[in-house]
This record gives C-alpha cells, sequence and structure tokens, in this order.
C-alpha cells in the first residue's frame, strides 16, 4: 500500500506490483509522483502511474471532478486534435469524496518528445481543499487513428489499484499513517 501525505489530505491506493518510483515533486501548489515499470525511465516508459493534488482548486464549489477531467482532455485535444479521443466512465465517491473516471487519448502525441499512441485513464477527486488525480497512463506506437479506449482493460486497472483513500492527515501522525490504513471506506 502507498500513503502519501499530500498537504493537508493522505492518498492511500495499492502499489502496482512491478513499477518503481522515478519522481517526486512537491511544490506550494502542485505534488506530483511518478512510478513507472521496474526496468523502464521516466523518460521512456510504456506504462506510468501518477498521483497529483493541486492545492486549494476545490474551494471554487463550481468546479467538479468531471470539470477537472475536462480540464486534463483540453490539453490533450490541443496536443493532437486529429487523433484525439475521450470517453467518460462516470462519477464515483472515494469515501465522501466525489470523484470521476475518464479515459482521454491521442493516437500520435508529441508531449513526450518523441511520438507515441498514449492513453490516460483518469481519477479526479475532490478532496475537503485540493483536487487530486491518479492517471494511469500507456504508450505504444503511434497511429493516425483515434487510440482504443477499452472500457474493460482500464476499469481492470482501477481495479488494481483499489482500495482508494482520502484520509485526513492528523497531526504528528507518523508514516505510515494508521489511521487512514485502517479507515473502511
Amino acid at each position: 500500500m502507498l500513503t502519501m501525505p499530500i498537504f493537508n489530505q493522505i492518498i492511500l491506493l495499492t502499489h502496482p506490483e512491478g513499477f518503481k518510483v522515478v519522481h517526486e515533486q512537491t511544490a506550494i501548489q502542485n505534488y506530483i509522483f511518478d512510478m513507472v515499470p521496474s526496468a523502464e525511465s521516466k523518460e521512456r516508459w510504456s506504462q506510468m502511474v501518477s498521483i497529483m493534488g493541486i492545492r486549494g482548486l476545490a474551494a471554487n464549489a463550481e468546479f467538479t471532478p468531471q470539470k477537472f477531467a475536462e480540464r486534463i482532455a483540453t490539453g490533450f485535444r490541443q496536443t493532437c486534435p486529429q487523433t484525439f479521443a475521450a470517453k467518460g466512465l462516470g462519477n464515483l465517491k472515494i469515501g465522501e469524496n466525489d470523484a470521476y473516471v475518464a479515459l482521454i487519448g491521442c493516437g500520435r502525441n508529441r508531449a513526450s518528445g518523441y511520438e507515441t499512441n498514449e492513453v490516460v485513464m483518469l481519477l479526479a477527486i475532490r478532496g475537503s481543499e485540493n483536487f487530486y488525480s491518479v492517471q494511469w497512463a500507456e504508450r505504444k506506437q503511434p497511429t493516425d487513428q483515434q487510440p482504443a479506449l477499452d472500457e474493460r482493460v482500464w476499469r481492470t486497472r482501477l481495479n488494481l489499484l483499489q482500495p482508494i483513500r482520502l484520509c485526513q492527515r492528523i497531526p504528528n501522525e507518523p508514516p505510515p499513517f494508521a489511521s487512514c490504513l485502517n479507515q473502511r471506506n
């Protein structure tokens, strides 16, 4: 299990088997944590699981998890307007927190510095003050077609990360944050 303190909350999820940490960065407004398969690197990967936090974004009551996903999808669309694809998988709850799952992809994406076919499963979660996302991305050979967004494959991957929890931080509680580990959804 991963228990990660991000701003005023802790996100808990299952560490995907065979993945290693390649990047973690905390800034005033943002947090990012990336994992890739053990034999791959931050620069060249076939799959990446990323956890992100954006401080203060939940203060806007009109900004929903679905709108958060749409904002990320807009960035993809700008990168690959001819081969862009997106599919909403719907709203859900992570404990008491509103969340939304979407699939977003580009058949030919150059954002990494080299061309790939990239599909991302995005779980957007509204926290008490911040927004969080869990993303599982996959890269393949580029194509001039929209990528297939196979809901069955991506729901299986989402299930591999379960349980996913968002917990309030308890002052001075040390890792591994037993209060979150022991919480029931």
